[in-house]
C-alpha cells in the first residue's frame, strides 16, 4: 500500500523541525531494513514539497508504521497528514 505523508512544520521550532527529520528519517530505515522474519517497508521517494514523502509500505501494516512514527515525532510538535493511495 502506498502512503503520501505531509509533516506539517508551521508551529515548529527550526531546532525542533531538524530533530523532528533525524527521527523521521529513522524511523523509515528502521522500517526498510531487511531481517529475518520482518516485514520491511518499499520505497520512501520525497515529493516536490520538502515535507511531502510517498512511502510504499509493501506489506507492512501502514497504521502500525504510521502509528510508530506519531510516537517518534509527537512532542516536537509536528503535524502528520496522511493520504492512502491504491
Amino acid at each position: 500500500m502506498d502512503v503520501e505523508l505531509f509533516l506539517d512544520f508551521d508551529e515548529v521550532t527550526a531546532e525542533n523541525q531538524q530533530i523532528a527529520l533525524k527521527k523521521f528519517n529513522e524511523w523509515y530505515a528502521d522500517g526498510a531494513e531487511v531481517r529475518h522474519n520482518k516485514i520491511s517497508f518499499g520505497t520512501l521517494t520525497k515529493l516536490d514539497n520538502s515535507n511531502r514523502f510517498l512511502i510504499d509500505f509493501g506489506y507492512a501494516e501502514p497504521i502500525v508504521a504510521i502509528r510508530n512514527l506519531h510516537a517518534r515525532i509527537r512532542n516536537h510538535g509536528v503535524k502528520v497528514f496522511v493520504h492512502f493511495i491504491y
